[in-house]
């Protein structure tokens, strides 16, 4: 009772109380969903403590001037001939979100905004959890295969099955233009690192010239590595092979690879070409 008076008498006191109280709980809250949110990011990935990005560092006169999450499409290669170890790595190109994939079907044009991945056959062997329906091991097999996200197939086809549709693809870089769906990619949830509404076929012995493979850093580049195996090992050696050939190519000459954790890169990677 005496409580109660006390709290009846003093009523701009406990007002400002509770209000403070009130708004204590409400930023508490606020700040554990966005902690909870900005660590929730490639949790989706089944085999996301596996999972590496091989990055890219560059130096002038031994300093360091950029540092790319892209890296020569030839690191593949190494990867391929000297990692026996190693089964699942992929390199993939990114068109921007804002580009758009040109198609027809069904006489009618679409230009679907969202972002389109160029990928070689392994991708899925990379990001198994991506793939919702279809193959993994050939989705990515044959010539002017496209993977179409469920939002985008549903689009589409609506009930139908979306394998083994054919879109007429409209770009000047195909030397077709019919494009077979050979398999479905789930939504990809925003918390992640990348987005894509299409995935393209590239050939897996591309790019076939010294040139191109040491050319240019342009390709993302993933390795999910067994679990015994150490990264800072992959990494060291990596960049020993890449010192052996660094005479034959200029590019690569001032230039190491470091391999980046995928649950590590929304929270503590601010790159060039993310």
């Amino acid at each position: 009772v005496v409580g109660w008076r006390h709290l009846f008498r003093n009523k701009f006191y406990t007002a400002v109380s509770v209000f403070g109280l009130t708004l204590g709980l409400t930023a508490f809250m606020l700040i554990s969903a966005y902690i909870n949110r900005e660590l929730s990011y490639e949790n989706f990935h089944e085999n996301k403590d596996s999972i590496y990005r091989i990055g890219l560092k560059r130096y002038k006169n031994g300093e360091l001037i950029e540092t790319s999450a892209r890296t020569f499409p030839g690191v593949r290669f190494l990867l391929k001939e000297n990692f026996p170890e190693i089964k699942s790595f992929t390199g993939f190109f990114k068109t921007p979100a804002n580009t758009g994939f040109l198609f027809r079907h069904n006489e009618k044009i679409f230009n679907e905004q969202g972002g389109v991945l160029n990928a070689d056959s392994a991708f899925f062997s990379v990001f198994p959890s991506l793939l919702s329906a279809g193959d993994p091991l050939s989705v990515l097999k044959e010539p002017n295969s496209l993977i179409l996200s469920e939002t985008l197939a549903k689009k589409l086809f609506g009930n139908k099955h979306p394998i083994g549709q054919v879109l007429d693809r409209i770009d000047d870089h195909s030397a077709e233009s019919n494009f077979v769906v050979r398999g479905v990619l789930k939504d990809i949830p925003e918390n992640s690192h990348f987005h894509a509404q299409v995935i393209e076929q590239i050939n897996d012995q591309w790019p076939e010239s010294n040139e191109d493979l040491w050319g240019s850093a342009a390709m993302s580049t993933y390795v999910a590595l067994p679990k015994s195996t150490d990264f800072h090992s992959v990494e060291l050696k990596l960049n020993i092979l890449l010192k052996r050939i660094a005479n034959e190519h200029t590019l690569v000459k001032d230039a190491e690879v470091f391999l980046q954790s995928i649950s590590a890169i929304h929270l503590s990677s601010d790159l060039k070409d993310e």
